[in-house]
């Protein structure tokens, strides 16, 4: 799936190299699975990465604020 190169670039803070945008990658699929969406923009997702700057512990929630898979599920899902 192509990723708009502003947003790519947006997410500084990437550990992974973005391998997230590509098709194959299990670990986004396991680790990415959009659980629910709120007001069109909180993402909480499941994931269990440890060391990720995007990752957001909100009690027994975890919320995504990376710009790269925001982009993803909202290209998924339009």
């Amino acid at each position: 799936m192509e990723i708009d190169e502003k947003i790519i670039k947006e997410t500084i803070h990437c550990k992974r190299n973005h391998e997230c945008t590509k098709a194959a990658n299990e670990c986004f699929k396991i680790n990415g699975k959009l659980e629910r969406l709120l007001d069109g923009k909180i993402h909480i997702v499941s994931c269990n990465e440890i060391i990720c700057h995007y990752k957001l512990n909100f009690g027994k929630y975890v919320i995504c604020n990376c710009p790269t898979r925001k982009e993803l599920y909202r290209k998924k899902n339009d």
